[in-house]
């Protein structure tokens, strides 16, 4: 007996909870977003180190080969 209470009480608060949430959204006051544009000047970045350096890198990784006396240390 006591469990259905408890089942009536949870179903009456989720009941409650749904309609409360369906008022608040039909009476939601309407709050208009203003949108600022701000114009952002272009900065022109000096990349060529960088891409010199991964260039560099990736020529040196991919030429690199292992060898069996650089494997086992004595």
């Amino acid at each position: 007996m006591r469990c259905k209470k408890l089942t009536l009480v949870l179903w009456l608060i989720l009941i409650g909870s749904v309609g409360f949430g369906i008022y608040k959204n039909f009476t939601a006051i309407d709050i208009h977003t203003v949108h600022e544009t701000e114009i952002i000047e272009r900065q022109i970045v000096d990349t060529n180190k960088v891409e010199s350096f991964v260039e560099s890198f990736a020529k040196d990784l991919f030429s690199w080969q292992q060898s069996q006396e650089a494997l086992f240390f004595d």
